[in-house]
């Protein structure tokens, strides 16, 4: 089964958390936690059958335009302005 489409995927920190707090982007990780990260997603689909193609991480600037232009289309559905998905 082969599905078709962006499925964009945001990392997130908790801010107190001691060990991750002080990164501010992906490209502060070390490349093992990277490859870490990118095989779960690669491999979490794969009972259902699922190919995933993994691309190259972004950055923050770019996870925020994915969060706005997602709240953006909950909005507009929400109003009606959308149709609704089966």
């Amino acid at each position: 089964m082969k599905v078709k489409g962006l499925d964009d995927k945001i990392l997130a920190i908790a801010v107190d958390d001691p060990a991750f707090s002080d990164y501010t982007h992906h490209g502060q990780l070390p490349a093992h936690t990277l490859r870490e990260i990118k095989r779960f997603f690669q491999d979490y689909k794969a009972l259902e059958n699922k190919e995933v193609v993994v691309e190259e991480f972004m950055g923050p600037e770019e996870a925020l335009g994915i969060l706005r232009e997602s709240l953006d289309l909950y909005r507009r559905l929400r109003r009606g302005e959308l149709p609704r998905k089966a």
